[in-house]
């Protein structure tokens, strides 16, 4: 992270798959770690959704350990199951993930329809 920040990119976001995410930008390092306890069925489209994740939390304007663990959810719940896009988990199956684990609750209510 240092050296690309070291050449100018302002932001760093790097994936650890099992050991979870690290972003480095002008506002300091902030890591989450992977969830642990879920079983890997198949790591197909765990990038993907850590991505948009990541990018629907920054769109929402949350704190950058807020966005990484939001993302870090989403990408535990698709590795949990089989294929691409049927493994990516709608709004509310993340909201209920998050309730039973009792982590963090992001304001979702701009996230879904009125």
């Amino acid at each position: 992270a240092d050296y690309l920040r070291n050449k100018g990119i302002r932001n760093v976001l790097i994936t650890l798959g099992s050991a979870g995410a690290v972003l480095c930008n002008d506002e300091g390092y902030f890591y989450s770690p992977a969830i642990e306890g879920i079983p890997v069925v198949d790591p197909t489209a765990a990038g993907d959704s850590f991505v948009g994740a990541f990018c629907i939390g920054v769109c929402c304007g949350w704190p950058w350990q807020r966005i990484l663990d939001f993302a870090n959810c989403v990408a535990s719940l698709t590795v949990s199951a089989k294929s691409a896009m049927p493994s990516i988990p709608a709004l509310a199956t993340v909201e209920s993930f998050i309730n039973e684990h009792s982590f963090f609750l992001p304001n979702f209510s701009e996230l879904k329809y009125q």
